[in-house]
């Protein structure tokens, strides 16, 4: 069976921490392909489902730590391992079999998130497209082909990054200590 040469899913909040994807041109009334819980307080502070959330088991989940750059993600059950630079902002990833890849922050913007394997490829994009409230959209695009546990993979570490990367933002705004706290400074 031919892999989808690539993939395109809209992100929208439904409420305070509740991301649903649907693929781009599905109307709000379709069922999302995935659904994406996030936690501040709480661990895991990033559950991810197929569908609507907690309509099945969760397919992966990151839990961040206050004194460690390092992220514990699992994705089917199995680990990924994920860590943060904190030079640089980025996200390293390695997967259970053994692909290595990097989420980077687009240092332009602040806001759009490139996937790149270990060769450079642009594997993902998370990025918003348009005008914000204006009839723009955040997007996920996976640009190459691949199979359901790298679109997995690529769901979980991607809105993983987003997150710890929004707290982070959030904490330096309230002052440095949380800051330091959050990235094991």
């Amino acid at each position: 069976m031919a892999l989808p040469h690539s993939r395109s899913y809209t992100l929208r909040k439904t409420d305070r921490k509740t991301t649903i994807l649907r693929p781009v041109g599905q109307p709000d009334s379709a069922p999302p392909a995935f659904s994406i819980e996030t936690h501040s307080m709480s661990k895991p502070n990033v559950i991810a489902f197929r569908g609507p959330p907690h309509s099945s088991a969760p397919i992966g989940d990151a839990r961040f730590h206050s004194f460690s750059s390092s992220v514990d993600v699992t994705v089917r059950g199995q680990p990924v391992h994920m860590k943060m630079s904190q030079l640089s902002g980025s996200f390293s990833i390695e997967s259970p079999r053994g692909q290595k890849m990097k989420w980077h922050l687009s240092q332009s913007t602040g806001s759009s998130w490139t996937l790149r394997d270990a060769s450079g490829a642009n594997l993902a994009q998370l990025k918003s497209h348009g005008i914000p409230g204006l009839g723009g959209e955040k997007r996920l695009d996976i640009l190459v082909p691949c199979d359901e546990g790298l679109v997995e993979l690529i769901v979980v570490t991607g809105l993983a990054a987003v997150t710890l990367h929004k707290q982070i933002k959030q904490a330096a705004e309230g002052g440095g200590d949380a800051v330091s706290a959050l990235v094991g400074a």
